[in-house]
């Protein structure tokens, strides 16, 4: 017969702990999903503080990057390029490390353009310094090695456990 702490061990991990573990990739699609949004709605103060602080140093800090991303929306939309939304997937990795925890998140984003509709597949990872309990962003894309290399130089080999990919070229939808 069991003891009770064992019995309490036992209860907490058939009832409890799946439902935290399944708790982890719904927040970070929320986060991502978050970040999405402040990207579409122009809020790159809100898109700033989502973004992985090392990346956002890089880049000249915050107002720099608040100023180029508001530069390349500019130019896309003075080009006839909107984006229309965003869908996240669930993370399709979450990986931990002795540094770091990392979810790899795809997403696509739908864009209008004076020739046609389009869907840009795209992969945010996400970054977590504390164990899951909060979570930055980098959005991956011609060069996943290349960005690893450069902001998580300590952790060699990164991408042979993340599998990031080159994100690929947009690819024309029919309006149906």
């Amino acid at each position: 017969m069991l003891n009770r702490r064992t019995s309490a061990l036992l209860l907490f991990l058939l009832l409890i702990a799946p439902s935290i573990l399944h708790t982890q990739p719904a927040l970070i699609k929320a986060k991502v999903e978050e970040c999405n949004a402040a990207l579409l709605e122009g809020n790159f103060e809100k898109l700033v503080e989502m973004t992985y602080p090392p990346l956002v140093e890089l880049m000249g800090g915050g107002e720099a990057m608040i100023e180029l991303v508001r530069g390349g929306i500019d130019m896309m939309k003075s080009s006839g390029f909107t984006i229309e939304s965003a869908e996240v997937q669930e993370p399709a990795r979450i990986v931990t490390t002795r540094r770091r925890t990392y979810a790899v998140v795809p997403y696509h984003l739908i864009m209008n353009s004076p020739v046609g509709k389009f869907r840009q597949e795209s992969t945010m990872l996400g970054i977590s310094t504390d164990k899951g309990k909060s979570w930055t962003f980098v959005d991956v894309h011609e060069d996943p090695e290349m960005l690893l290399s450069l902001l998580f130089s300590d952790e060699k080999k990164l991408n042979k456990r993340l599998l990031l990919k080159r994100r690929p070229g947009p690819v024309e939808i029919s309006e149906e």
